[in-house]
């Protein structure tokens, strides 16, 4: 198992920040590589599923994500799944004086023998395009 973290403090309040997590519209604002989000069930709500296109390195596939926890505006979990590697992205935010604090957890195991040979440098970039994306979230967000 692999495991990326990053912890943002954003300049707004968390219900707004929980939506840009969870509106598809939003999600594809900040979320680098996000070509297409077509939700398959109504929501966000526990159970919801979705579908999902990335574009990362020039590399185009897709995914089916499951929302697997939802209580608005603390947290959030999400697991995606695809034939190469499954992970569970955690969201958790907290309110001080206005600010939201946003820690986003991934969690992925390599399902394929050259993902899991790769699976540290892959790691890595995952962990930059996590921080690259959360900071265009903050952007976003503080400068509307």
């Amino acid at each position: 198992m692999h495991r990326n973290e990053h912890a943002i403090a954003i300049d707004a309040p968390r219900e707004l920040v929980f939506r840009w997590l969870t509106e598809p519209e939003l999600m594809q604002r900040w979320i680098g590589g996000l070509l297409e989000f077509e939700p398959l069930d109504p929501g966000p709500a526990l159970g919801s599923r979705s579908r999902q296109v990335m574009r990362i390195k020039g590399q185009s596939f897709e995914l089916e994500s499951v929302i697997t926890s939802f209580d608005p505006p603390a947290a959030l979990d999400v697991r995606v799944e695809h034939k190469g590697f499954d992970s569970t992205s955690a969201y958790g935010l907290e309110e001080h004086e206005g600010h939201t604090h946003l820690t986003a957890t991934i969690e992925t195991t390599y399902k394929l023998f050259a993902n899991r040979l790769l699976g540290g440098l892959v790691t890595r970039e995952a962990q930059k395009k996590l921080v690259a994306d959360l900071s265009r979230l903050k952007s976003l967000l503080e400068s509307a």
